[in-house]
């Protein structure tokens, strides 16, 4: 418990310094199925909602999602300037399986700047999405 809490410390310190570099590591959470990405761009109310869904590190150590499907690639197919510091992406995610394609899903992102760094504060998944 000392460890996660030394490791989140440190996690605080760090940040996207651009919302595209903020939606580079939510998805790079997806593709390596480490939630630790995710929550490290996270607000500080999406973290809270991230530990209520995933449960403590301790226990779930935040492996998300399973062994298939796997994401093969994402785009940000729009972005959508709502003020200086906030704008919505809308992320599309390809993915696959040992059988081939899956349908693409798509997850609107919301992007705030907070002290100088971009974190994301609300997700709408599309149907049928494969993240954790």
């Amino acid at each position: 418990e000392a460890q996660i809490s030394f490791f989140n410390d440190a996690l605080l310190e760090f940040g996207a310094t651009s919302p595209d570099e903020a939606a580079r590591l939510w998805a790079k959470g997806d593709q390596t199925r480490n939630g630790v990405y995710k929550y490290a761009v996270s607000c500080d109310h999406l973290k809270k909602q991230l530990i209520r869904k995933w449960g403590s590190p301790e226990k779930s150590f935040w492996i998300i999602g399973g062994s298939s499907p796997w994401l093969t690639r994402y785009d940000i197919i729009g972005k959508k300037y709502i003020s200086p510091t906030e704008l919505q992406y809308i992320v599309q995610y390809q993915w696959a399986t040992s059988a081939g394609p899956e349908a693409p899903s798509t997850e609107q992102i919301l992007l705030k700047k907070i002290d100088g760094k971009w974190c994301i504060s609300h997700v709408i998944q599309s149907v049928g999405y494969h993240s954790c």
